[in-house]
This record gives C-alpha cells, sequence and structure tokens, in this order.
C-alpha cells in the first residue's frame, strides 16, 4: 500500500476490510492491521508492505495540524488482479535535460490516471506527477493532472546523470495495475 504523506505528517496506520464486498466508504467495516511503513524515494513516499493475499479495500490514516485524515479507500485485487511488472511498456527518449516518458497501457485495466516519478541515483524524488495521457515530458505540467512535488525553482535535471523513471498506472479504485521502472542517463 503506497502513499503520500502531506508535510508534517505523522502517525501513519493502516486499515482493511475482512472482505471485498462491502462499502468501501463505511469505515466500520475496517480493522487496523499492525504494520510499519517504511520509506520509499528516500521517505517522500512511503508504503506499508502487505502479505495477504486475498482480496480487500484498504485506508491509510495520518496525523497532521492535529488532525486525522484519512486517504481514499484502495481496492486491494490481489486474486483477480494482480499489478503486472510492466518496464517493457516504458519507452524514454532522451531529448537533452528534458526526456519524454512514453508508456503503453493495458486496455483491460481501465486505468484512469497514470502516476510518474523522476527519481536519482540516490534513490531521491525529484518530481512526482499525475497525468491521465500516456504520456509525459520532463518537466512540461500541460497534462498533469496533480504535482506532488510544487517546488520553485523547478526541479531540473543534471548533465551526465542517470535517473529512474517510475510508472504506475492506477484505476478507478485506487489499485496499482501496473507497475514499471526504467533507468536513463542524461547527455
Amino acid at each position: 500500500m503506497f502513499f503520500y504523506p502531506v508535510e508534517g505528517a505523522t502517525n501513519f496506520r493502516y486499515f482493511e476490510s475482512a472482505g471485498n464486498n462491502i462499502n468501501e466508504w463505511d469505515y466500520a467495516q475496517y480493522q487496523e492491521v499492525i504494520v510499519t511503513s517504511v520509506p520509499v524515494f528516500n521517505g517522500y513516499l512511503r508504503r506499508f508492505p502487505l502479505k495477504k493475499a486475498n482480496n480487500r479495500w484498504g485506508i491509510v490514516t495520518y496525523e497532521v495540524n492535529g488532525k486525522t485524515r484519512i486517504c481514499d479507500p484502495v481496492h486491494i485485487k490481489v486474486d483477480f488482479q494482480q499489478t503486472v511488472w510492466s518496464p517493457n511498456r516504458i519507452t524514454i527518449t532522451e531529448i537533452g535535460l528534458t526526456p519524454e516518458f512514453k508508456w503503453q497501457p493495458y486496455p483491460i485495466f481501465e486505468n484512469v490516471i497514470h502516476f510518474n516519478v523522476v527519481s536519482d541515483s540516490n534513490k531521491n524524488l525529484i518530481s512526482g506527477t499525475y497525468t491521465a495521457d500516456t504520456n509525459w515530458n520532463f518537466y512540461d505540467l500541460s497534462n498533469v493532472t496533480l504535482n506532488i512535488r510544487d517546488v520553485n525553482p523547478v526541479p531540473s535535471l543534471d548533465s551526465n546523470s542517470t535517473y529512474t523513471f517510475t510508472l504506475m498506472s492506477v484505476s478507478d479504485d485506487n489499485w496499482v495495475t501496473t507497475f514499471g521502472q526504467k533507468e536513463f542517463k542524461t547527455p
């Protein structure tokens, strides 16, 4: 279970339903699972490693500024729609320091959004964006629906450096249907 902890967030907790056929917005259907979150991209994202192999719904909660926040429910579909490892469907066209990333979606998954991360060789997140399209150019935000690293000055890539592009395609019930990573080098 991947999640993006907003700045200042603490006390990350994971809850899940006993099964698949529930009203996912009825929080009384969820029970806390004691599991420790681990950092991803050196803590810019986090994830709860899950082990059960049954379909269910999951939610993450956290505290920020003295208030408890609840993330949108994720339909965990391990029995009938496992996440597909798909780096072979990613193409990176190196255009100087503004590479173009394209990917071929699996039409059967009905993805609604694609989460793209560019990270450096130390696994630090350089950029994190969401787009409904199947392409993105670094650091063009014209087709971005959400930018999780909105900083000034905007992120840039260094010459003669190695980076990793990570893609997570997500369905309308927040399940990551495909996941891929591909390394690239700038000129």
